[in-house]
């Protein structure tokens, strides 16, 4: 049951995951403040050195990955309703959610909008393997929206043209001792 809502709220409710992105930046940003506040009493070139790394390059990181979001949910927002706005809903969560996942679950634990006894890293998981579920049916539609050359698939199955047994008899006739 919580997977089922995890995922609806993944695929459907951009906001949410939006105002976890927002929080994430808004505690790092907290922290960066309060670490630089701490070492008043050290020159400014040693303050800024010593919360680059555990504060500031996180924070940087973070707001970026933050503005991605925010950035393509606007541009999705403004779609009709089709099939791709569907599609791509689907992808930005899929993106926001593995984000999460990654990089971000122990900050959100740290700042207590995940409580402790929860357990988010699972929820996040399934969620992710349900999107990616309902995603496999679009994976050739979506490699054809990129549209990379047939040279870079590599795959004598997967030729734009159509003619996958001439493709596979010329792939295996190229392979080293095929007649031998």
């Amino acid at each position: 049951m919580k997977n089922r809502i995890f995922t609806f709220i993944l695929c459907f409710f951009f906001s949410d995951l939006l105002t976890i992105f927002n929080f994430i930046v808004t505690f790092l940003l907290n922290k960066t403040f309060n670490r630089l506040q701490s070492m008043k009493n050290q020159s400014k070139f040693e303050s800024r050195n010593d919360s680059q790394v555990f504060n500031a390059i996180p924070l940087s990181i973070a707001f970026g990955h933050r503005q991605i979001f925010a950035i393509s949910l606007k541009k999705i927002q403004k779609l009709e309703n089709s099939t791709e706005k569907l599609i791509l809903k689907k992808i930005l969560s899929l993106f926001g959610a593995n984000l999460i996942a990654t990089r971000y679950l122990s900050t959100l634990y740290e700042g207590n909008f995940i409580p402790s006894d929860i357990k988010a890293g699972s929820l996040l998981e399934s969620g992710t393997l349900e999107l990616l579920n309902e995603l496999k049916n679009e994976a050739v539609s979506l490699v054809d929206a990129i549209a990379p050359p047939d040279f870079i698939i590599n795959s004598p199955l997967g030729m734009s043209d159509g003619n996958v047994y001439k493709h596979l008899q010329n792939f295996i006739y190229q392979s080293p001792d095929t007649f031998t």
